[in-house]
C-alpha cells in the first residue's frame, strides 16, 4: 500500500474505534497495523494467510522475540476484524493464526537497570508510574490490581488487602515507601468519587486490564526489551530472591497454591540466587 493510502486507512480505523478504545491504546494498535501495512505490497482486501505467514517470518528474521510477535499478531487480528465489519474483507485471514509459543524456561524477568529505565519512561505520568511501582513492589496480578478499591489500602502500614485473588484466595500484600508516594500523589489529584484505586480515562469506572496491557506493549517498543505486568511479577519474585527472602515467603506474597506455579517459581528462585552469587563471588 502507498503511504497516503495507509494514512487514510489508519484515520478511518481510529475514527471507528475511538469510542471503544482509549487514546493511548488506539495509538499503539495503529502503530502496529501501520507497520504491517507498510510491509505489504497489495491492497488489504487481497491479503491472504500466506502474506501474514511471510510477515511473521519477517519479524522472526529481524530478531523479534516470540512475545513481541504474539503482540503484533494480536493487532493484525484486530485489523482484519475491523475489515470484516466494514466489508473491506469477506473473511479474516488472520483468524486461524496462533501466537508463537514462548519457551518454558526460567521465567523472564528484568534486571534493576531495566526496571529503572521503565520508571524513567513513565515518570511524567503519575498514574502509569504508580502502576509500575505497585506491580513491581507488590507482585500483584493485573487482574487483582484493577479490582483494588481505596478501602483495601492501609496507608499507615503500606499494605493492600487483595480480596478476591486467583482461585478466590485473598491475601495481604505490601508495597514500598516509593510506591506509597506515587500512589498518594495519584489518589490525591483525583476529582471523582469512585471507590476504585485506578479508574478509566472517562472517570466512569475501574481501569480495564486490557488498557494496561496495551500500555505495556507500547513500553516494550520504547525501551527496546519485552515488559508486561506479568514480567514485573516475575521481577518482584526474582529480586526478593536475590535479597535473600525464603522461597516460601515469596510464594505467600504471590498467593501461590498451584504446585505447577510453585515449581516454576522455584526454578526462578534458584536461578536468581545463583545470579547474585556469581556477582558476589
Amino acid at each position: 500500500m502507498k503511504t497516503e493510502e495507509i494514512v487514510s486507512f489508519i484515520r478511518t480505523f481510529k475514527n471507528s474505534y475511538q469510542a471503544r478504545l482509549d487514546e493511548k491504546t488506539l495509538k499503539i494498535y495503529s502503530s502496529s497495523i501501520s507497520y504491517f501495512l507498510r510491509y505489504q505490497d497489495s491492497p488489504i482486501s487481497t491479503i491472504m494467510p500466506k502474506d501474514i505467514r511471510n510477515w511473521m517470518v519477517h519479524l522472526e528474521t529481524k530478531g523479534y522475540q516470540p512475545a513481541t510477535i504474539a503482540r503484533e499478531l494480536f493487532a493484525i487480528k484486530l485489523l482484519f476484524q475491523f475489515c470484516v465489519e466494514e466489508k473491506i474483507c469477506v473473511k479474516n485471514p488472520a483468524h486461524s493464526f496462533k501466537p508463537p509459543k514462548i519457551p518454558d524456561n526460567i521465567p523472564y524477568y528484568l534486571d534493576k537497570f531495566q526496571v529503572q529505565k521503565l520508571r524513567n519512561l513513565t515518570e511524567e505520568n503519575i498514574m502509569e508510574r504508580s502502576i509500575i511501582e505497585l506491580l513491581y513492589s507488590s507482585g500483584v496480578r493485573i487482574s487483582e490490581l484493577v479490582k483494588i478499591q481505596l478501602e483495601d489500602i492501609d496507608w499507615e502500614l503500606r499494605t493492600i488487602h487483595i480480596r478476591s485473588g486467583k482461585r478466590k484466595k485473598g491475601r495481604i500484600v505490601v508495597y514500598t515507601a516509593v510506591c506509597a508516594e506515587y500512589l498518594r500523589s495519584y489518589v490525591d489529584n483525583r476529582k471523582d468519587g469512585l471507590p476504585y484505586l485506578y479508574i478509566n480515562s472517562y472517570s466512569t469506572n475501574a481501569l480495564h486490564a486490557r488498557t494496561i496491557q496495551v500500555w505495556f506493549q507500547g513500553y516494550s517498543q520504547l525501551v527496546d526489551f519485552h515488559v508486561s505486568p506479568h514480567v514485573l511479577r516475575h521481577t518482584f519474585a526474582a529480586h526478593l530472591a536475590e535479597k535473600g527472602m525464603p522461597l516460601i515467603g515469596i510464594q505467600t506474597l504471590l498467593g501461590h497454591v498451584d504446585p505447577r506455579q510453585t515449581e516454576t517459581y522455584a526454578r526462578l528462585y534458584h536461578h536468581a540466587r545463583k545470579e547474585i552469587y556469581d556477582v558476589l563471588m
